[in-house]
């Protein structure tokens, strides 16, 4: 959330959002949020399936610096656990390669969140594989 909600700071920082949503009001931003929480993925993906074995490892086994699989929290199929774990099935791989790259430096997340902790796990090149074994998943 790009804007604070009931007196909290924002979870997330970005120059380009936090000004489109600075004068949503508070019920703007769930009505924003459910919205946003019922789209369903196209399920089209510009994935090149030929290469996606190393992302499938980190997804499904974890990464070689320590990070538990994916698989753990967001499923097998990438579909999540409502109001727990997002689904990530068929996100664009640039979409989450970038949030990857900021969970690994600092500007994602926060104390306690497991991702926080996750991202410094992750090398440079098991984040371009796993984001793009990611947007191979079909979205349920």
């Amino acid at each position: 959330m790009f804007k604070g909600l009931d007196g909290r700071p924002p979870m997330r920082h970005s120059p380009v959002m936090e000004p489109m949503v600075a004068d949503l009001s508070d019920e703007d931003m769930r009505a924003l949020a459910a919205y946003y929480a019922s789209q369903m993925p196209n399920g089209k993906s510009d994935v090149v399936t030929s290469s996606l074995a190393p992302g499938k490892r980190v997804y499904v086994e974890g990464s070689s610096g320590g990070a538990p699989a994916c698989a753990v929290c967001h499923g097998v199929d990438g579909a999540g656990v409502p109001g727990l774990f997002p689904r990530i099935a068929g996100q664009h791989p640039e979409y989450i390669g970038a949030q990857l790259e900021n969970y690994k430096n600092g500007r994602r997340g926060g104390k306690g969140r497991a991702m926080t902790t996750i991202g410094p796990l992750l090398s440079d090149d098991e984040i371009k594989a796993v984001a793009s074994y990611i947007g191979s998943l079909k979205p349920q």
